[in-house]
C-alpha cells in the first residue's frame, strides 16, 4: 500500500499523518508528537491497525453498511449463500486485505 492511501486511512481514524523534514528525531510537523528515526505512521499490514480500522467503522455506526457493500456490492453475492459469504470473510478478512478493502469504500463513498 502506498503513502497516499495509508494517509487517507489515517485520516479515517481521526489520526495524524506525521511529516517530519528528515530523518533524525524530530517533531511531527502537524500535531508536535516527538518522532523517533523509524516511521511513525501506521502501515496498515498488522492485525492490530485493521482492528483499529474496524473498531472505528463499528464507532460511527457503519459496520453493518460496510458490509453489504462488501458482500452484495464489492463482491456481488447473494446473501442467501451462506457458504459464500463465510468464504468471503475468510479469505479477504484479514490484516492485509481488509486494510484495502476499508480504503476502496472510502474511495467509492460507501465510508465517511
Amino acid at each position: 500500500m502506498d503513502d497516499k492511501s495509508k494517509q487517507v486511512l489515517t485520516t479515517f481514524l481521526g489520526e495524524c499523518w506525521h511529516e517530519r523534514s528528515d530523518n533524525s528525531i524530530a517533531l511531527c510537523a502537524k500535531c508536535s508528537k516527538i518522532l523517533g528515526t523509524d516511521d511513525p505512521n501506521r502501515t496498515f499490514d498488522t492485525w492490530e491497525d485493521f482492528g483499529v480500522l474496524k473498531n472505528k467503522i463499528v464507532e460511527i455506526g457503519e459496520w453493518d453498511k460496510f458490509i453489504e457493500w462488501l458482500i452484495i456490492g464489492r463482491y456481488n453475492i447473494n446473501p442467501v449463500n451462506l457458504f459464500e459469504v463465510a468464504d468471503l470473510f475468510s479469505s479477504v478478512l484479514n490484516k492485509f486485505q481488509g486494510p484495502l478493502l476499508v480504503l476502496e469504500a472510502i474511495k467509492e463513498g460507501v465510508l465517511k
